[in-house]
């Protein structure tokens, strides 16, 4: 965008600059705001921005060097003349809606802006992807319909590609909290016992005993409340042990990320490793392979980066992850987790590397809301209707029996209260007493054994019960829930039919990728391949042998091309290379020699295949003469 000349545009009011520049967190002061919009229009020295916006040398210089500090304004030398510009697209469209929207609404005629991407509504929105989340007071999430472009997210959370300041990022974190997720506070035992109490079967028990114990059957009320205690302890102790479990394996989990800030303003930026619950918000961090995205971020820049999101989306597949540099209208309306741009907490890197700016942490991001959406009332499961039935049952013959048996020893001998002792005694004869004591035992072994011999942490024992009586058990998102790993299901060739070799080409591509790119990252499909070799056998007489052949140079995966590819060649077969590609079936067939109806064949029969919920890859050979050169997408054709 050519910033143009400043003869057709007209200052706007003070008053407009000054409630545009309270919403604009880096442009501070209605004077800055001025400077960045009479740059907007065209370049200048400091002498003609001091007569334009009627401030002082000294003051004008000042704020030149903080907007140059903060990448919104660059200079250059034209002799002895130092002239400065503002030629950034995104901040001139950003500052000339912000004053001409604002101009509007107050009366003031507008300066007509120049062509923009993105328009600025008047209100700012909740917080959530398609827009920013507030970094500061000060500042303003201002494209809640559109992608918000780095430079533009930068803005918003009034941050840079250098980072925050030290001392800023501990107002923002005493301000917004640590980045963690909300949790419910550790439950006491006391209160766990107490809580244990209230078990329909243990209420009627604790009734008999205090009957008991009214009617002076103190051999009876003790037994009973004996028994309850018992019950109570053992199930209050499991769920103690479950949770201190649960809690240790938070621990396990890494804790830090590499984030990048500067001590002060003239400081150089660095990198170095903080606790996760010390990010707020506006931070820029480093994402490389292994790392855990420790909040809502946009990227800033990517190089191959791909991400597994199965624990947001319950796809098993990683997922290519890149910068916007300029927004794009066809991704307004698509889902957040669509969007390449933005990586979510809960998900992990698989390959590559990028940079990232913070949007939200702790309970505003996405993983918060989805946790917090299963963190309703639970609903009584089979167990507890079963156990709250019985238990009223006995409740309903408790209460029915005394009066009986009061009634008829009055009628028939001629007693009253006297009998009561008995009445009470066949109340607790129809009890089980003993009943929630033996559940309680028998399901704190079945979580003792599930934790021993499966790894399996039982938070609640009448979960237990829940698991075993399932009859039918229904399951989405199968590749996440079983392994979440692929595994080859068969090889065939364009025809349909069954060729091993097509495999073993595979392995190949995948073996050398691995091998000899500079930072190798494990892939699930190229694992999946070479398990698929390892159990096919030896291969036949005249078929591919891949540990015959020796690697060349290879071209990683890459999120754009969707295609990796191995340059390999043939010991003793001097002056041929065989080039391997394997990867998205449209992308292999982009490179591949032959005409329409041949590539529209083979797109069907991979649709057929793909509909029945099989995921593809092709892959393609090509004999090729040596080079001396290095082999690079363009050279090669891969």
């Amino acid at each position: 965008m050519s910033t143009g000349s400043g003869g057709g545009f007209q200052d706007p009011p003070a008053e407009v600059l000054a409630e545009a520049a309270a919403a604009f967190g880096l442009l501070a002061t209605p004077a800055r705001l001025h400077i960045v919009w009479a740059l907007a229009q065209g370049e200048s020295d400091v002498t003609g921005l001091a007569e334009r916006v009627g401030g002082t040398l000294p003051s004008v210089s000042q704020h030149l060097t903080k907007l140059k500090l903060a990448g919104l304004v660059r200079s250059r030398r034209e002799g002895r003349r130092q002239v400065y510009l503002v030629d950034d697209p995104d901040v001139v469209t950003v500052v000339r809606l912000m004053v001409g929207q604002l101009a509007a609404r107050a009366g003031h005629p507008s300066p007509p802006p120049s062509a923009c991407v993105n328009s600025v509504p008047e209100s700012s929105p909740a917080a959530g992807p398609g827009h920013v989340t507030i970094g500061t007071p000060a500042s303003v999430a201002p494209f809640p319909g559109t992608v918000p472009t780095p430079l533009q997210t930068l803005r918003s959370l009034d941050s840079g590609p250098r980072g925050l300041l030290e001392a800023e990022a501990e107002i923002r974190l005493a301000r917004t909290g640590e980045n963690v997720l909300p949790a419910r506070r550790p439950v006491p035992r006391t209160r766990r016992f107490l809580r244990s109490l209230r078990d329909p079967f243990t209420s009627v028990l604790l009734c008999l005993g205090l009957v008991s114990a009214l009617v002076a059957a103190w051999g009876t009320a003790c037994v009973i409340l004996a028994l309850v205690a018992v019950s109570c302890l053992l199930r209050s102790a499991e769920e103690h042990r479950a949770d201190r479990s649960t809690a240790a394996l938070r621990e396990l989990v890494a804790t830090t990320a590499t984030v990048v800030r500067r001590a002060s303003d003239d400081s150089p930026s660095r990198e170095r490793e903080v606790p996760v619950g010390d990010l707020v918000p506006g931070d820029v961090i480093r994402l490389r392979p292994g790392d855990l995205v420790p909040a809502d971020v946009q990227l800033l820049r990517a190089d191959g980066l791909t991400v597994h999101q199965s624990a947001l989306t319950g796809e098993s597949a990683p997922v290519a992850k890149r910068a916007m540099d300029v927004a794009d209208p066809a991704l307004s309306g698509a889902g957040p987790f669509a969007q390449p741009q933005w990586c979510f907490q809960g998900s992990s890197v698989t390959s590559g590397s990028g940079t990232a700016v913070i949007v939200a942490t702790g309970g505003e991001t996405r993983f918060a809301a989805a946790h917090d959406g299963r963190a309703g009332q639970r609903d009584a499961s089979a167990f507890d209707r079963s156990v709250r039935g019985i238990s009223w049952t006995l409740i309903r013959f408790m209460l029915l029996t005394p009066p009986l048996v009061l009634m008829a020893n009055a009628a028939l001998r001629g007693r009253g209260l006297e009998t009561l002792p008995f009445a009470v005694a066949v109340a607790v004869g129809l009890t089980p007493e003993m009943l929630p004591v033996i559940v309680t035992t028998a399901l704190a072994r079945g979580a003792a054994r599930l934790a021993r011999t499966g790894g399996v942490i039982v938070k609640r024992l009448p979960a237990l019960h829940d698991l075993g009586a399932v009859d039918v058990l229904c399951l989405d998102k199968t590749g996440t829930l079983t392994e979440d790993r692929p595994v080859v299901a068969a090889a065939t060739d364009g025809r349909d039919r069954p060729d091993p070799d097509v495999l073993r080409w595979a392995a190949v591509n995948a073996l050398w990728t691995l091998q000899l790119a500079e930072l190798p990252a494990a892939d699930a499909l190229d694992e999946a391949v070479l398990d698929a070799v390892g159990t096919d056998g030896p291969p036949a007489a005249g078929s591919v042998d891949p540990d015959a052949y020796e690697g060349v140079a290879v071209l990683p995966f890459d999120p754009v091309r969707r295609v990796a590819t191995a340059v390999v060649r043939r010991p003793g077969r001097l002056g041929m290379h065989t080039l391997v590609t394997k990867g998205a079936v449209e992308a292999v067939l982009d490179r591949c020699a032959m005409d329409g109806d041949e590539r529209d064949r083979l797109l069907a029969l991979a649709g057929r295949k793909a509909a029945s919920g099989l995921r593809l890859l092709a892959v393609a050979r090509a004999d090729r003469a040596s080079r001396a050169g290095a082999y690079t997408p363009r050279t090669s054709g891969a």
